[in-house]
């Protein structure tokens, strides 16, 4: 290190330092090492936000997750090394360091600029000359705390140094930071693993404790988060799903597809709770279990199973996922394919979908029933629900309306025409608010009504309650609202009486205007739930005379 002096460098807020690096920008990490990341002009996308983009390849990537680094930091600094070899072959190192502290003033400087948060650890002299596309601002020896890692290498590596490391303030109690990784590593990548692709080993020195992750027990690793019903964080993958992922790649029957295509099917009980699921990996690593055109609802005729869907290189199906699969590689999202992938994208899947349910073959415990006592409501008397009517009045029309007295009306030809007698006159509901209390007699309601449009005076308001049974109106069989009869009703300045002073009307009409007025409404019979009353306005046209 002495023929070597390194500095951290802190740019100058507000002035561009740092770039994604074209090489690192087309990296696809699926056939060369991660070390190539470090070499050569690449450390510039480890120290800067480092997002990719594949072309039209992939949607590319949200960084490196390098930032994770800083929170189990107390110094906010993390340092890189890496051994790689050059093009002709010999074996050569690269180092960087990366602190995110605050922005200072340079106390050197007349001009005392500010300095920003992120500083970068550099060949002393060369900070300015950062992120010019090529490695010569970076050490080639690494510092003293990673050399030994690095030089217990046999060849190519990476030895990551996180300064003042806390274990992310974990409780005493809490899972220790090797086992959480294992249990990431597993549920994410339990097809790579499975196929002996990749082991994860996890050292921690200061647990005294190194862990694996390998084909051999991955059940194990899996086996306390079966239970999971809710990831740990949005987009990743749940506990439940990861093992039941795992059983059927190990227990399922395996399945070939086309070129680059296999699945594994495991068949699960007919009367179980475990619904019919889908678990789509490419290349070892989890995408979705929530597919569309693979979710449970599209195999409801089918008996029940558990379906893992590997994808690899050199499938079709492969290259469209990951089209679709966005940044963070999770989640298969159509709206990021154009309209000749989304049709090959169905195509494909329902192609699979098939191929599962002629595997699995048709349920027939599914025939319908209705079981006793089903859709009855408890209350002052048990009543069945039963097709009902629409639980509300139409604004046009209705029971007890005023009839249209016969005549006749001229068409659009000019000819005359008998207007049939009984038809309701035309309506619409008004924009208006309501509030209710009781009156002074029981049959009493008054409402304070504001109605928030003009009225023309060519027009009268219809006035309706109605009792809500409460019912969705989207059931297959509601249960309709119950329409009061009205004796009277008046604003203090006009009223109406129903001619029937015995069963009353369901609707009654006032010269209402504008604005805030005082209703007050007498029914047939006491209403004891007024909770449940609602105050119905229709607009209908005055008749001409």
């Amino acid at each position: 290190m002495d023929e070597e002096r390194s500095d951290l460098y802190f740019g100058v807020t507000h002035q561009p330092c740092g770039f994604t690096s074209g090489v690192v920008a087309q990296f696809d990490g699926s056939e060369e090492p991660v070390v190539r990341e470090l070499i050569q002009n690449s450390l510039d996308a480890l120290l800067t936000p480092g997002n990719t983009s594949k072309g039209d390849q992939g949607a590319g990537s949200f960084g490196l997750g390098h930032h994770a680094a800083f929170g189990a930091s107390d110094l906010r600094y993390v340092l890189y090394a890496a051994r790689f070899r050059t093009e002709d072959g010999e074996l050569a190192s690269i180092a960087s360091g990366h602190t995110i502290l605050a922005s200072h003033r340079d106390t050197d400087s007349p001009s005392g600029s500010i300095f920003a948060a992120d500083g970068y650890w550099f060949r002393r002299g060369q900070g300015e000359s950062a992120f010019d596309g090529t490695d010569s601002s970076y050490p080639s020896e690494p510092p003293s705390m990673l050399a030994p890692h690095l030089d217990d290498m046999h060849d190519t590596g990476t030895v990551v140094c996180v300064a003042g490391f806390n274990d992310f303030r974990r409780d005493e109690d809490d899972p220790v930071s090797a086992e959480l990784i294992c249990c990431v590593a597993a549920a994410n990548f339990s097809v790579a693993v499975h196929e002996s692709n990749l082991i994860v080993r996890v050292k921690d020195e200061r647990q005294d404790l190194e862990l694996d992750v390998t084909r051999e027990n991955l059940g194990r690793i899996l086996k306390p988060i079966s239970g999971q019903r809710r990831a740990p964080k949005q987009g990743q993958i749940r506990g439940e799903l990861a093992y039941n992922a795992w059983k059927t790649i190990s227990e399922g029957l395996s399945i070939e597809l086309a070129e680059g295509e296999s699945l594994r099917i495991r068949h699960l009980p007919t009367s179980g709770q475990q619904p019919t699921r889908v678990h789509v990996f490419r290349r070892g690593m989890w995408i979705d279990s929530q597919v569309q055109g693979l979710r449970d609802s599209d195999f409801a005729k089918a008996l029940p199973f558990d379906a893992v869907l590997m994808l690899d290189q050199g499938s079709d199906l492969e290259e469209l996922v990951r089209s679709a699969e966005g940044p963070e590689h999770r989640g298969v999202d159509r709206k990021r394919l154009d309209e000749g992938q989304k049709g090959e994208l169905r195509k494909c899947l329902e192609e699979i979908a098939r191929r599962l349910r002629r595997e699995v073959g048709k349920r027939e415990d599914r025939e319908e029933f209705t079981p006793p006592g089903f859709a009855s409501i408890f209350g002052h008397e048990l009543r069945a629900a039963e097709p009902a009517l629409r639980p509300r009045l139409p604004s046009g029309g209705g029971q007890d309306l005023k009839p249209v007295e016969g005549g006749e009306v001229e068409t659009k030809a000019g000819e005359k025409k008998i207007r049939r007698a009984g038809v309701p006159r035309p309506g619409s509901v008004p924009s208006y608010r309501s509030s209710s209390r009781p009156g002074k007699e029981a049959q009493v309601v008054e409402f304070h009504l504001v109605v928030d449009e003009e009225i023309a005076e060519s027009f009268e308001v219809g006035i309706r309650l109605r009792l809500v049974s409460g019912s969705d109106g989207t059931c297959e069989q509601p249960l309709s609202d119950i329409w009061v009869p009205l004796l009277e009703v008046s604003d203090g300045k006009s009223s109406q009486r129903s001619e029937d002073s015995h069963g009353g009307d369901l609707e009654l009409t006032l010269p209402l205007g504008s604005g805030e007025q005082q209703l007050t409404i007498t029914t047939t019979a006491p209403i004891s739930q007024l909770e449940l009353l609602e105050l119905d306005l229709v607009r209908r046209q005055l008749m001409s005379e």
